[in-house]
């Protein structure tokens, strides 16, 4: 994989984006990232969604 790639790659990891995402479907592009940024807050708040 090109340096710059790996870097952008890199970027958008940090920023809850995945390559896939940019597809031209910002529907998808949505749900994808509100799923991994929910996951990221769950973690951060120790919440387990799953208990009731």
């Amino acid at each position: 994989m090109p340096v710059e790639q790996q870097v952008l790659e890199e970027i958008l990891a940090t920023h809850f984006c995945s390559k896939e995402m940019f597809n031209d479907d910002y529907d998808s592009f949505l749900k994808s990232r509100a799923q991994l940024l929910l996951a990221k807050a769950e973690q951060l708040s120790q919440c387990d969604r799953s208990s009731p």
